[in-house]
């Protein structure tokens, strides 16, 4: 009886690690490198401001 809860703990522990192994490649690509700001910060028109 304990060495089939050892060969099943070791089996789930393997399929873990390669599912975290598996997904870890495709959340790194997912991630942009950077993020494009242009045109968020824009002067309303008719004030006058200075830096």
């Amino acid at each position: 009886m304990d060495r089939r809860k050892l060969a099943l703990g070791a089996t789930m522990l393997t399929m873990l690690l390669a599912f975290i192994c598996i997904n870890s490649g495709r959340t790194q690509a997912a991630i942009p490198a950077h993020i494009p700001i242009d045109g968020i910060f824009k002067p309303s028109i008719g004030v006058d401001s200075s830096v």
